[in-house]
């Protein structure tokens, strides 16, 4: 704690200017729970073998393994407390992956920046002085106090294992950082609005972990791409896009040029991506329980693409694919992404050339998979989280409710004259503690379902779930509307993150358990604008909106298709997915194409099988390419 209040007054220029004494505060008791968890994991080997050794009466060899434990402990963590802050002097974090890949660097060259730009002595000088009065204390310590007289006395066996069960008790606790469920975990370290302050809430020793972590973690997914085979990437790129002329960058095959403008320019143009928002409670059959009312209405009003899938199964995954524009292919990119400048197909950067200014709005906290140092490093302008809303809802633990959320978004868009922002909601996630019922919510239980409803029901999601649904689509409804009162030139995009892993019944269809929604909603998006048959998925929306609102010849680019230029012959890939107007199919790890949700039409889905094997070959190029871009960048020829 001593080593958190200097890091805080030794970069203290970097402290918000709105920062109170109340942020700091939060930080400060948010890092004691880091600082316990790491004692913790000293304390118990020494506790075990206390109290293993203690009936044998082994007390100099008890005093012993708890001294040295602590002197480990001093070692270890005063020297991580020095170097984190030259350490962060040069990359403006505390220890990350990075300092794992510096093993496999010019390390001499590392050795010479060190010395000739933060003089180490200095800091060498510091920890030995800080590590000495801590060892003088230690021994002061161990030699001058002992247990209170009333345990050495203690003679009621009773009491005697009460104590030793509140003494585990206690190590647990300390050791998880916590009293409540949540133990202390980096998802949930950044609870102030200030990302420096943020930055030291978690102990150098444990950053030093998670570094070694998420290393781990990028390194795991192995140096071949692993989708094209023995194919040359060039082949690949060639044969997944068109030869462009011999080219040997992989972003030439990815640029296009927008055909002009059909509607007004919006003023504003908000993307919400809504937590679990899955395809499913949109059909026609679930209607009777008024549960997506709201944006079913505006996917009425306005442009709702039903065959559309997003781009993995997980928040994160969709969300990078979705900001970045490459496909997902199995690389977690929240860590890998955070670095190296915007990937080319942006979608921040491209609207940005087109005169917006960009925004990020996360309900949760900006440390959830590193999506804050992720999201600026994809070049948005702004970023807003749940700490600059107060960090407090109704709700659970993932971050403010929905409407607390949208609140936020206009509240910070109305000093803005031309804005795009991408909306990544968190409502609709376990464990569904919001009171939906004090919110409006009709069903208290299952047993309040209309009739029609009743016969489908299987007791496979409880009517509290389902109202955490409602309240999140009643949330971003009401948004629209107080938006376009607002700004009535507004564009609005919604999509769910992925499919929601709940569903009404036990068995629901591979569609079901494969696609979301996409609406185009606002000033002359009418149903009639694009064919809404077409299939579609996240990598589509950018070049989407692109085709309603560029000028002719903007150039921008893009692994996905505006859905205006597709037809009902066209296929979408996610992962593991392949769509078409007709027909879904899954491509199982290592497994055999399972078709799903086949069409009525016996010729048609015999030639689609016909072609399946080309498909699935186009599938896989795609993928590879993103996959190549993503590990190896841009460039397909290695000279």
């Amino acid at each position: 704690m001593v080593f958190r209040l200097f890091f805080i007054d030794y970069f203290g220029n970097q402290l918000s200017a709105s920062t109170t004494l109340s942020d700091i505060v939060t930080a400060l008791m948010t890092g004691f729970k880091f600082d316990s968890a790491m004692s913790g994991v000293f304390l118990v080997l020494p506790f075990l073998s206390m109290a293993l050794l203690l009936p044998l009466r082994y007390f100099k060899t008890i005093a012993v393994i708890r001294c040295s434990f602590s002197t480990l402990f001093f070692i270890i963590n005063l020297l991580l407390c020095v170097i984190t802050i030259t350490y962060f002097q040069e990359y403006n974090e505390q220890f990350n992956h990075f300092v794992i890949e510096a093993l496999y660097d010019d390390q001499s060259a590392i050795a010479s920046t060190i010395i000739g730009q933060y003089n180490p002595s200095v800091s060498l000088l510091i920890y030995l002085a800080w590590l000495t009065l801590s060892l003088f204390l230690l021994r002061y310590i161990h030699k001058n106090v002992s247990a209170p007289g009333f345990i050495k006395q203690m003679q009621n066996p009773g009491l005697k294992i009460a104590l030793v069960l509140l003494a585990f008790i206690l190590l647990a606790v300390a050791t998880r950082g916590s009293l409540s469920t949540r133990p202390a975990m980096r998802k949930w370290a950044e609870v102030t609005a200030d990302s420096f302050l943020n930055k030291t809430i978690i102990t150098p020793a444990r950053s030093l972990v998670y570094a070694v972590k998420d290393y781990r973690a990028l390194q795991q997914q192995g140096e071949d791409n692993p989708f094209t085979g023995e194919l040359d990437i060039l082949t690949v790129a060639q044969q997944t896009f068109g030869d462009h002329a011999g080219s040997g960058q992989l972003t030439d095959y990815l640029k296009k040029q927008a055909g002009g403008a059909v509607i007004e320019t919006p003023e504003h143009i908000f993307l919400v991506v809504m937590e679990s928002y899955d395809a499913w409670p949109l059909q026609q059959q679930y209607a009777p329980l008024h549960l997506t009312d709201q944006v079913t209405a505006l996917g009425t009003k306005g442009l709702h693409f039903k065959r559309f899938l997003p781009a993995s199964s997980s928040t994160m995954n969709s969300l990078s694919s979705i900001l970045s524009g490459i496909p997902f292919t199995g690389v977690n990119v929240s860590q890998r992404g955070a670095v190296g400048g915007p990937s080319i197909s942006s979608v921040f950067t491209t609207m940005e050339a087109l005169g917006y200014q960009t925004n990020f709005f996360y309900g949760g906290l900006a440390s959830w998979q590193n999506i804050g140092n992720y999201v600026k490093n994809q070049g948005v302008d702004n970023i807003y989280t749940a700490a600059h809303a107060g960090g407090k809802s109704s709700a659970g633990i993932w971050g403010i409710d929905d409407d607390q959320l949208f609140e936020l978004v206009q509240d910070k868009i109305s000093g803005q004259k031309k804005s795009f922002s991408v909306i990544m909601t968190t409502t609709y996630h376990g464990p569904f503690s919001m009171d939906v019922l004090a919110r409006g919510y009709p069903y208290r239980d299952n047993s309040d379902y209309p009739d029609e409803i009743k016969q489908l029901d299987d007791g496979s999601i409880d009517a509290n779930t389902l109202g955490h649904l409602w309240f999140s689509d009643k949330a971003v409804g009401d948004f629209v509307r107080r938006a376009e009162k607002s700004w009535p030139s507004s564009l609005f995009a919604l999509t769910g993150d992925h499919y929601g892993r709940r569903y009404f019944h036990a068995k629901p269809s591979l569609y079901e358990i494969s696609a979301v929604p996409f609406i185009l909603y606002g000033q002359n998006i009418t149903p009639e604008l694009i064919n809404t048959e077409v299939a579609g998925n996240h990598l589509d929306i950018l070049p989407t909106v692109i085709e309603l609102i560029a000028p002719k010849g903007f150039s921008y680019f893009s692994f996905g298709d505006a859905l205006q230029h597709k037809t009902a012959n066209d296929f979408t890939f996610a992962n593991q997915k392949i769509m078409s107007t007709q027909q879904l199919w899954t491509i199982p790890k290592g497994g055999t194409i399972k078709p799903g949700h086949a069409t009525n039409n016996k010729n048609q889905e015999k030639d689609q099988q016909k072609s399946l094997g080309v498909v699935v070959h186009n599938y896989e190029n795609l993928m590879g390419l993103a996959w190549y871009y993503i590990m190896e960048g841009a460039q397909l020829i290695k000279g």
